[in-house]
């Protein structure tokens, strides 16, 4: 693979990683978060499945719902699909909206506590 083949690669790949919402936004349950707020998590997490579906091949599709089914992380299975350039952009620019859409519907105090768990992440990783 070419230097800027990789260089690509490394990139798309971490800010999918990042762009991803924070396993605490994964959580919602650690939000304590009301009954519209759990309905719009789930709509929001709903249209960004159908979303990236929108954007695999039959065969990506497939392949997706095989590794994701056997227990396969979702950044992981999305590393072995070899997405195309415009795919990778699609895909960071639906993942970065997820991220969004579910930041908005939180409230000052639950984004704080999201705040808090970077941090602490942060921590670790150092």
């Amino acid at each position: 693979m070419k230097p800027c083949s990789l260089a690509i690669l490394f990139g798309v790949t971490a800010t999918i990683i990042f762009a991803n919402p924070l396993k605490v936004l994964a959580q919602p349950e650690n939000l304590n978060l009301t009954l519209e707020q759990k309905a719009e998590w789930e709509e929001i997490r709903t249209q960004t499945k159908a979303e990236i579906q929108n954007i695999l091949t039959p065969e990506q599709q497939e392949e997706w719902e095989t590794l994701t089914s056997q227990g396969q992380k979702k950044r992981e299975a999305i590393r072995q699909l070899n997405l195309s350039e415009q795919q990778k952009t699609q895909m960071r620019e639906i993942m970065q909206s997820s991220r969004q859409q579910m930041a908005n519907i939180l409230t000052e105090e639950q984004l704080q506590q999201v705040r808090q768990q970077r941090q602490i992440r942060r921590r670790i990783r150092e």
